[in-house]
Parts: structure tokens; C-alpha cells; sequence
């Protein structure tokens, strides 16, 4: 396989994944943390990307503005999310996480730890530490050729 081939097949299997995980988040999250407003938490801590706006948040989880602006509405309903005026154009708001919206999301992980046990038994330390790392590397890889 050449390099191309490769990334491609890479972008294949993260999606094949990303269905089973899916299919695991809705069975396993609680019923007050729906899997797209646990998905915008889980965003909102660990991508690289600041200064979110409403558009720009559904712009990269490839959803409508309207979809979008209801799970935010919903999350901010419940105290998990902030909007905060932008400095540079005070008719944008940026969405950021709250300390509750970090408890929920963490609240949420250990639930769906339980369903990751026997996964996690199937590699070693070292490869589950190298799978980490390269994946979150080639995701802000990606990140950042999405900016350009």
C-alpha cells in the first residue's frame, strides 16, 4: 500500500470504529447525557480548537447550524456550557465548558469505561499507548489541515 492507500485506510477503520462506538454510547451513556450532547463535551475538552463558535462547532461535527444550536441550547439548559462573547466580533459567542459539563462528561466516561474492559484487555500497555498516541496525532494533523 502506498502512503495515500494508507491514509485512506486509516480514515476507513476510525470510521468503522466510530459506528461501534456510536452503537456503545447510546447504550451506555445516561439518560440525561444524549450521545450528540455528550459528543459536543467530549469535543469541547479534547480537540485543539479554541474560540468555538455555534457555526464553527457545526461546521466540524458536520451537522446543520440548527441542530447544533439545539444541542447547545440543551447543554446550556442544564449548566454544562457557557456562551461568552468573542473579542473581536461581540455578535459571535464562543462555547466553552463548564466545571459541571466536565463533571457530566466525567460522570459519563465511567459508565462507559465498564463497556471498554474486555477491549482493553485485548492489547498490550504499549500498544494501547502507541495506538493513542499516533491517533491523536494524525487527528491534529487533521485538525490542522482543516484550518488551512
Amino acid at each position: 500500500m502506498n502512503r495515500l492507500e494508507q491514509v485512506t485506510a486509516i480514515f476507513r477503520e476510525f470510521g468503522i470504529v466510530q459506528e461501534r462506538a456510536e452503537a456503545i454510547l447510546k447504550n451506555k451513556l445516561p439518560a440525561h447525557l444524549p450521545t450528540a450532547q455528550f459528543k459536543l463535551l467530549n469535543h469541547l475538552i479534547y480537540t485543539t480548537n479554541q474560540n468555538e463558535t455555534a457555526s464553527d462547532l457545526a461546521a466540524n461535527s458536520h451537522v446543520s447550524l440548527s441542530a447544533m444550536s439545539q444541542v447547545i441550547k440543551q447543554l446550556r439548559l442544564k449548566g454544562y456550557i457557557e456562551l461568552q462573547l468573542q473579542e473581536y466580533d461581540t455578535r459571535k459567542k464562543k462555547i466553552t465548558i463548564t466545571e459541571a459539563g466536565h463533571q457530566a462528561h466525567g460522570d459519563a466516561m465511567m459508565g462507559l469505561d465498564s463497556g471498554f474492559e474486555g477491549l482493553a484487555k485485548s492489547f498490550s500497555s504499549d500498544d494501547l499507548a502507541t495506538l493513542y498516541r499516533l491517533s491523536k496525532q494524525f487527528r491534529c494533523e487533521f485538525e490542522n489541515l482543516e484550518r488551512q
